[in-house]
């Protein structure tokens, strides 16, 4: 696909495939210094520490976050576990928790970097 859509390839270029949560986070801290704070997206939301996107903003200046999102079941429980957090649901006064992850990480990443 880098031959029909160069910006795609762009974007791809930094991928780095990991086996665990715990490799990704020794690669951010190799890359920048800072070991980064690890926060997972999972509808069991009340069991660590809970960050709202403006939260995530605030720590940004700190440190580097670094942002584990799951798939159909969510997280696994050991990736869960190796989280210092958790990010606070989107619509969090909803029980409807059934947003595909392309669709809730893209609105993660807005609300955390969007302009306001």
């Amino acid at each position: 696909g880098a031959g029909s859509n160069p910006d795609r390839a762009r974007a791809l270029a930094g991928v780095r495939h990991v086996s665990h949560a715990a490799d990704a986070a020794a690669l951010v801290e190799k890359e920048t210094g800072r070991q980064p704070l690890l926060l997972g997206a999972s509808a069991e939301w009340r069991a660590k520490a809970v960050y709202t996107p403006r939260a995530v903003r605030c720590a940004l200046h700190e440190r580097p976050v670094l942002l584990l999102f799951g798939t159909a079941q969510g997280l696994a429980p050991e990736a869960l576990a190796e989280c210092d957090g958790i990010l606070r649901p989107l619509r969090f006064l909803s029980s409807y928790r059934h947003l595909s992850v392309r669709s809730a990480t893209a609105a993660y990443v807005d609300r955390i970097l969007g302009d306001d």
